[in-house]
């Protein structure tokens, strides 16, 4: 039987040494999510931002990042692609206002998830879509260049 493990306790990497996971933030703020039970938090510029869930994956042609965002819609998704790293951030909104709340279990309010991408990816390449609570955001590799090194 295989034990399970959280993408923190394992370590992704291609053959270029490609980590997604590598962190972009503060180890600090993993460790005090661990110890106080902030689940899928993370703290930005002073406040605390949702982390959606994701999984990172490749055809060998194209880099693919899932993310879990109920609730939200295409137009309330920032991705940005810059300096090596992919960053997808949004909101969102609370389901009802007005009303007393006797449970509030669902994650509301702005949320952000950054990854390390390898040096070959397309920044230009880059496209979102969104289906069933899913953005899938794809980026493409740019083709191997064969070097040729003069005089020969």
């Amino acid at each position: 039987m295989q034990d399970a493990r959280t993408y923190a306790q394992v370590e992704i990497m291609d053959e270029n040494g490609w980590k997604p996971w590598m962190p972009l933030g503060d180890e600090d703020d993993r460790v005090a999510q661990r110890l106080m039970g902030l689940r899928r938090m993370a703290r930005h510029h002073g406040t605390f931002v949702g982390t959606p869930a994701a999984d990172v994956f490749e055809d060998g042609e194209e880099l693919t990042f899932l993310l879990e965002v109920p609730g939200v819609d295409l137009e309330q998704i920032q991705v940005d692609v810059g300096d090596g790293a992919l960053h997808i951030s949004g909101e969102r909104p609370i389901s009802a206002e007005n009303v007393t709340y006797h449970a509030l279990e669902l994650e509301y309010g702005p949320f952000q998830r950054s990854f390390m991408l390898p040096s070959d990816a397309d920044p230009h390449s880059v496209s979102a879509v969104l289906k069933n609570g899913l953005l899938r955001v794809t980026l493409r590799r740019k083709p191997k260049t064969n070097r040729r090194i003069l005089p020969e």
